[in-house]
């Protein structure tokens, strides 16, 4: 991309990171060659261009529709305002949101892919760095899955991660900016090719059932990915950090029949072939949420991350 030079993350093998010449703007980005290296390299740093905020909403909708993935489906009827929506919006679409409160590690993760609207790609704005620690890890799930131990990668291959939900239908519509669930919910069964089904009860409730492989396809490639839920949320907090070194914990899902032996495995491969990135005000950082799993680093302070995500036109 002309005014802008390419590097590789270090120690790892995959990731870019795109590194703007003087007097560039978020205007400059060819879409279609941001779009190629995010399918080659699976994440793409962008820093040392001046993002602000509408320049980042602007940015990221040439890349396809914005999806509202965060929400909390255990709603009441009288919450008809964005409080049921578990991160705060900060932006001027009502898709660009505060990432995961707290200051404790998260584990390696992909966003939502729990949720029928998992978004294809993420898009974090760094507008303050922590003042300590706080470093963002990312993993090529095509890796961890080729470096998980056979036995338990056979594991894996068997298990699929059920989501199934009632909620009030009007507010759900509300809270993610559609006119009607049930041609919306079509529409990415059709174009997604999930395992997905749902009814409206006469109350104004909807129910759905979500099935989502644990091992998945990647949308750009169609390269086989561990990159799901499966390792758990909360990581270590800052004093334990301190203490060991180790910022994430053991987590699993047994309902899921993720048994602790498989947790271990699938976190320790994560972690061994992550990558870090240590945040500078104004980056960007964009992720084939398919294929990439991200975590979070214990912090001390400061940290400001907005996130946005969005279908993608392409892939496959």
């Amino acid at each position: 991309m002309r005014g802008f030079s390419l590097e590789s993350f270090p120690y790892s093998s995959f990731g870019a990171l795109l590194r703007a010449d003087a007097h560039k703007v978020p205007t400059d980005i060819d879409p279609i060659e941001l779009e190629s290296l995010v399918s080659n390299y699976g994440a793409v740093l962008l820093r040392g261009i001046p993002v602000h905020l509408e320049g980042f909403e602007t940015l990221t909708r040439l890349f396809g529709t914005p999806v509202q993935a965060h929400i909390n489906l255990h709603l009441e009827r009288q919450h008809h305002t964005r409080q049921a929506l578990s991160r705060a919006s900060v932006g001027l679409d009502g898709f660009t949101r505060t990432v995961n409160a707290g200051s404790s590690a998260i584990n390696p993760h992909s966003e939502s892919y729990y949720s029928p609207f998992c978004p294809d790609l993420v898009w974090f704005l760094c507008k303050q760095p922590p003042n300590s620690f706080g470093r963002t890890g990312l993993c090529d799930g095509v890796e961890v899955l080729a470096h998980l131990p056979p036995a338990i990668r056979g594991q894996y291959e068997k298990l699929e991660m059920v989501n199934h939900s009632i909620f009030d239908a009007a507010i759900f519509c509300a809270l993610s900016n559609i006119d009607s669930i049930e041609t919306s919910f079509a529409r990415i069964r059709e174009t997604r090719r999930l395992d997905l089904s749902w009814m409206m009860h006469r109350d104004g409730r909807f129910e759905f059932t979500y099935r989502a492989p644990m091992i998945r396809k990647t949308r750009f490639g169609g390269a086989r990915a561990f990159a799901n839920n499966a390792l758990g949320g909360s990581g270590a907090s800052l004093d334990e950090f301190k203490a060991d070194g180790r910022p994430f914990r053991r987590s699993h899902l047994e309902k899921y029949g993720v048994t602790p032996s498989m947790a271990d495995a699938g976190l320790e491969t994560a972690e061994r072939l992550m990558a870090w990135i240590s945040w500078e005000r104004g980056d960007l950082l964009v992720l084939d949420n398919t294929r990439i799993m991200h975590a979070r680093e214990p912090f001390l302070g400061g940290r400001e991350i907005l996130v946005r995500m969005s279908a993608s036109r392409t892939g496959n």
